[in-house]
């Protein structure tokens, strides 16, 4: 008598979804015909909750967030997630969503597992979101001067922002002379409580750490493990986010090579630092082919935008710096309005 081989069990499906309105999140409770295992959708696991031009999709044991963006779906950020039984709850900020809090939205959550689809849709009635009153942070050397005066005049009086710049100070000085930054960023966070920090820092760099000389491998790995621990104590423990800007490449041809490789440790830290730490990339508007350029174009507007030195802004580019800063806290959620 042979046995009768052992059935694999149905893949499981959507049955319901409820989307909500949580202060400003978009919280979307997710139940399934039985307990969803980790998402994968290279192996043809796909769950999204998708609205007009924003979606989260599960990936793993969480979620992440998605915009459109010139017909492509550009990842921008992670959403976390709960799981009980067989229903997964996933909450998301509306505006990394793409949705203007106030107006009715349309959603569509779906389901592909080991081919069983299915799909729900509906309708969400939003509300405007009271206003939050944020402490951003705005820190560094002299590259981030000017800029937070502006991002000050900017974002308030709805929001603070806390300006503090070290003029001459590096990463890389730590243990040489001047100011740790190790130390002094962990000393901010305790004392400041910023929900958002905004760090730009770096001409100063190009120090020896932990005896390797600027700028190899080592090096780029020691200011990578300097900045993330930085990173980290700007994040107060998850309570807030950290958006980091690389450098434009400076007329010199040898602080050029000292700043490229500070560009490469801040996206390599900020890697390893989890999702609330953001890089906002400054070389694509400043420096886009990777080279100086005293002039630079943004959203239409050509300008010059360096300073005689061939390292700093000009106040023009620092407007252009701190309206790219402005925009991403809006993009993100961070601020509103």
């Amino acid at each position: 008598m042979i046995a009768a081989a052992a059935q694999a069990p149905p893949p499981p499906v959507l049955t319901g979804a409820q989307i909500r309105q949580a202060r400003d999140d978009v919280v979307a409770r997710l139940t399934f015909s039985a307990p969803l295992p980790a998402a994968d959708a290279n192996a043809g696991h796909r769950v999204c909750v998708s609205f007009a031009a924003g979606r989260a999709c599960l990936h793993g044991k969480g979620a992440r967030v998605a915009q459109r963006r010139d017909g492509a779906w550009i990842i921008v950020g992670r959403a976390p997630t709960t799981r009980h039984g067989s229903v997964v709850t996933v909450r998301a900020r509306a505006a990394a969503l793409r949705i203007d809090l106030g107006a009715t939205v349309a959603w569509t959550a779906t389901s592909d597992w080991d081919g069983a689809h299915a799909a729900l849709a509906g309708k969400l009635r939003t509300r405007s979101a009271p206003k939050r009153h944020l402490r951003l942070l705005a820190t560094g050397d002299s590259m981030i001067q000017v800029v937070d005066s502006i991002l000050r005049d900017r974002l308030a009086p709805q929001h603070h922002v806390i300006s503090e710049a070290h003029v001459s100070t590096g990463i890389s000085k730590a243990g040489v002379f001047g100011l740790n930054w190790m130390h002094h960023a962990a000393a901010q966070a305790r004392s400041i409580h910023p929900d958002a920090t905004v760090v730009w820092i770096g001409p100063n760099e190009g120090f020896p750490i932990a005896g390797a000389s600027c700028c190899g491998p080592a090096w780029i790995k020691g200011y990578a493990g300097r900045a993330r621990s930085m990173m980290r104590s700007y994040r107060r423990g998850g309570r807030a986010v950290v958006y980091w800007l690389t450098l434009p490449i400076p007329r010199s041809d040898r602080l050029a090579r000292v700043l490229r490789a500070v560009n490469r440790a801040i996206v390599r830290a900020a890697q390893g630092a989890g999702s609330g730490v953001r890089v906002i990339d400054m070389r694509k508007v400043f420096t886009p082919h990777d080279r100086f350029q005293q002039r630079a174009c943004y959203r239409g507007h050509c300008f010059d935008a360096r300073q005689p030195d061939g390292i700093h802004l000009s106040i023009a580019g620092a407007r252009v710096a701190a309206d790219i800063i402005a925009r991403r806290l809006r993009a993100d959620g961070v601020i509103r309005g």
